[in-house]
């Protein structure tokens, strides 16, 4: 199986995805709303415990990226 096409394959549903959702300008619907929403930014109970893990997250995707970039 060639994974490379089913990159592209993801590469184009999360641009129509999110396309569709910056130009229809309801709130909300961006990945950036969702992320906001899931880890809590507001200071409901927890929300440390989750900016960490949002942190953690981002820090090990970058990461992960740059050692595949260098690589």
């Amino acid at each position: 199986m060639d994974f490379e096409n089913l990159w592209v394959v993801w590469l184009l549903a999360f641009v129509a995805i999110e396309g569709a959702a910056v130009l229809n300008k309801q709130r909300g619907d961006t990945l950036t709303a969702h992320v906001i929403r899931w880890f809590d930014a507001t200071r409901a109970e927890g929300w440390n415990k989750k900016r960490i893990t949002l942190l953690a997250t981002m820090t090990g995707l970058t990461a992960h990226f740059v050692w595949g970039w260098l690589a």
